[in-house]
């Protein structure tokens, strides 16, 4: 019943954002449902922040998607997914990669407007405003060796970098192995979760925080809106994010990881730079040299060529 009900409010979603004005009684003949159930998909939209107005002559106006993050509004961006089988909005929730450990079922895509227990890699806490900023997981079930584990952090990261750039106009950049910077303060974090069988990916979680609307307060951090100066349509941000993904998911797919690897070399800020990676207490200077098919940071150290996963708790510095 509520994916049916889902459904049924996404259809009514294109009626209204297709149309100036238009009635109770041609959405619900469009629908093939009654005019009270009509009445009642359209009062559940409003009361979710959906901004709708009722002209007693006229009929329903359509006025924005309002700010929150409602499966119906993602359908109805998306349009269609390869990926993306069930859609799973929370108000509120512990993280996003917990609750996708906790179901652990492929084709989730799981939204939250805050998290309580949010994290980032190697355990760090992830801070976000609710209502403003974007936070999610997507599982999928590749059934990769886990050796491929990171090159999914590197896909998650480019993602958002390209959905960025694309609609904001910004020099959104990927830091190895899971940050997204602008002029070199971070707006995004990726954080991957897998469980495998023999060698095997059984089930991937690809964890995503994206500052959006809100101002974060740790140092060296930024948002969208303090980028633009004006608040953005955070669902229209999320769904360009899911459809980059889409992309490099089934290049994944098809071991086309060539493209991955040149993407990479053109948006990291790490590639071709001296950096300092810092791990265990010890720290090590070189060239980033880019990533190889499994994600894994190439690194030359003097004479020598390191190969660093991102499964590490190894941190990059920019010299």
């Amino acid at each position: 019943m509520q994916r049916q009900g889902i459904r049924q409010r996404i259809k009514i979603l294109r009626l209204l954002s297709r149309r100036e004005f238009i009635s109770g009684e041609e959405i619900a003949t469009r629908c093939g449902i009654s005019r009270i159930s009509a009445w009642k998909h359209i009062n559940h939209l409003m009361s979710c922040g959906v901004k709708i107005k009722i002209h007693p002559n006229k009929g329903y106006e359509f006025i924005s998607f309002g700010n929150r993050l409602l499966p119906e509004i993602i359908w109805l961006k998306l349009e269609s997914s390869q990926v993306i089988k069930e859609i799973i909005y929370l108000d509120e929730i512990d993280s996003t990669n917990e609750y996708a450990k906790r179901l652990l079922k492929p084709g989730s895509l799981i939204i939250a407007e805050q998290q309580k227990k949010g994290k980032g890699r190697s355990g760090r806490r992830w801070y976000s405003q609710k209502y403003k900023d974007l936070l999610f997981s997507i599982t999928i079930s590749p059934h990769l060796p886990y050796t491929y584990a990171g090159i999914f952090s590197v896909v998650g990261v480019l993602s958002v970098v390209r959905a960025i750039n694309k609609l904001y106009r910004v020099k959104a950049r990927g830091k190895w192995p899971n940050d997204v910077l602008v002029d070199s303060k971070k707006i995004s974090g990726v954080l991957i979760e897998f469980f495998a069988h023999m060698d095997l990916i059984d089930t991937l979680i690809l964890g995503i925080g994206i500052n959006v609307n809100s101002f974060p307060r740790l140092r060296n951090t930024t948002s969208v809106r303090k980028l633009l100066n004006r608040e953005v349509e955070r669902s229209q941000l999320l769904t360009e994010v899911i459809k980059y993904f889409q992309e490099y998911y089934c290049l994944l797919e098809e071991r086309q990881l060539g493209k991955i690897k040149k993407d990479w070399m053109r948006y990291s800020v790490d590639y071709s730079r001296r950096i300092t990676l810092v791990s265990a207490g010890s720290k090590i200077k070189g060239i980033s040299q880019g990533i190889d098919e499994y994600g894994n940071l190439v690194m030359k150290a003097g004479k020598k060529n390191l190969i660093i996963p991102p499964v590490t708790d190894a941190r990059l510095l920019l010299k």
